[in-house]
């Protein structure tokens, strides 16, 4: 076996920050199959690898409960990377950076010490051991960067080298084994399930799910949070209607910020009306307080300058049309005093027929909120006085 290829210059070790990419290979970290056995083996170490969408980079964990941590975080799980044995003579050590959040795994007490020895790098001990059978390769990559990725998968090695990374060799050795994780994942997307959703529940009650997506726990938490909920697939034998229902609002909430912001606000009519001033968008919601319901999305036009006030407001009177000898806006529905939303621009006539402009997506009006004709008409038709509006910008 080849030793580990390290970065050196004056005979000094170097690791350079990290800026980090994915690359995902289908079935690469899963840990279930469906002809295994669910054997429940105790020497068994489970390294789970997550990866932080924000900031990039993936951390590789023996803890289930720095997994847990991270997910309801916002980190990605995906899935089990490989198993290690509970103890051998190889330990792997993990190195952290707390300047930049990275971390370094290394079974080369040499590398541990030069790195642990640099600025801003701490030594955070043996993370997991690694495998005396040497069976199962664990293959280490880095990029220009310092970035490291650790796969026992040749295949994503193959794909790591061919956008331009640089394969490492054999960094250690994963465990042959089949046992099956006893804390399977249950946080998709920062929400925790466990209430409403159980794996091997799921896994046994929806075979047309696994059969689309695979079985590892990481594949079903993401399908049950993404689509599950949506088509109300049971995701537990025994569990209460009223939290799976409050749980997929949580989900479609994170779809959609507007949604998520709507949850803070109360309307005495059962109508609730959004304008983001930054990505010029009106929604409308039906529902209560923590439990809207996205009905409509227009484009609009604010302001100038900032002249449309941020706040928060109640509908008041309409009117079917109102201008100047210059223009007409059609479908005028209040805001507060000579605010108003209303259509956008059209010649003073008896009907709106000539567009004058027609313009969204922009700040370009004296502080009224303008919307197509449609949808000028829709809120002007559909929404009762006295419906609480929100005008912010995100």
């Amino acid at each position: 076996m080849k030793k580990v290829t390290r970065w050196k210059s004056a005979g000094k070790l170097l690791i350079f920050p990290a800026v980090f990419s994915l690359f995902l290979i289908a079935g690469s970290v899963n840990a279930y199959a469906d002809d295994q056995a669910a054997a429940d083996d105790s020497s068994a170490v489970f390294i789970y690898r997550m990866y932080n969408s924000k900031k990039g980079g993936h951390l590789y964990t023996a803890s289930y409960e720095e997994r847990n941590n991270l997910a309801l975080s916002g980190w990605t799980y995906e899935g089990i990377g490989w198993i290690e044995p509970s103890s051998s003579s190889t330990p792997v050590y993990r190195l952290y950076n707390a300047r930049n959040g990275d971390h370094f795994f290394t079974a080369s007490e040499e590398e541990r010490a030069g790195i642990a020895a640099q600025r801003d790098w701490r030594d955070e001990g043996v993370a997991f051991y690694s495998d005396d059978q040497r069976e199962v390769p664990v293959y280490r990559a880095s990029n220009v960067s310092g970035q490291h990725s650790y796969t026992t998968s040749a295949e994503e090695i193959s794909n790591l080298t061919a956008a331009g990374w640089n394969a490492e060799d054999i960094a250690w050795y994963a465990a042959n084994s089949s046992a099956q994780d006893p804390h399977p994942m249950t946080i998709a997307a920062g929400i925790d399930f466990s209430a409403v959703y159980d794996y091997t529940y799921f896994r046994d009650h929806h075979p047309d799910v696994v059969n689309e997506v695979g079985s590892s726990d990481a594949a079903l938490i993401t399908y049950f949070a993404e689509k599950g909920m949506d088509a109300g697939l049971a995701g537990k034998e025994n569990y209460d209607q009223g939290t799976y229902d409050s749980l997929h609002q949580q989900v479609i909430a994170r779809r959609s910020p507007m949604l998520r912001k709507a949850w803070e606000y109360s309307s005495p009519t059962g109508y609730l009306i959004l304008t983001d001033q930054s990505t010029y968008t009106t929604a409308v919601f039906t529902g209560s307080k923590g439990n809207w319901t996205q009905i409509q999305s227009f484009p609009c036009a604010v302001g100038a300058g900032g002249a449309t006030p941020d706040g928060v407001y109640s509908s008041g009177i309409k009117e079917l049309y109102f201008g100047t000898n210059a223009y007409r806006c059609w479908y005028a529905t209040q805001i507060s005093g000579n605010y108003l939303y209303h259509s956008t621009l059209y010649k003073p006539e008896g009907a709106p027929l000539h567009s004058i402009d027609d313009r969204t997506g922009r700040a370009i009006s004296h502080g009224c909120i303008r919307l197509p004709l449609d949808d000028a008409k829709w809120l002007h038709d559909n929404i009762p006085r006295g419906t609480t509006i929100v005008i912010y910008h995100s």
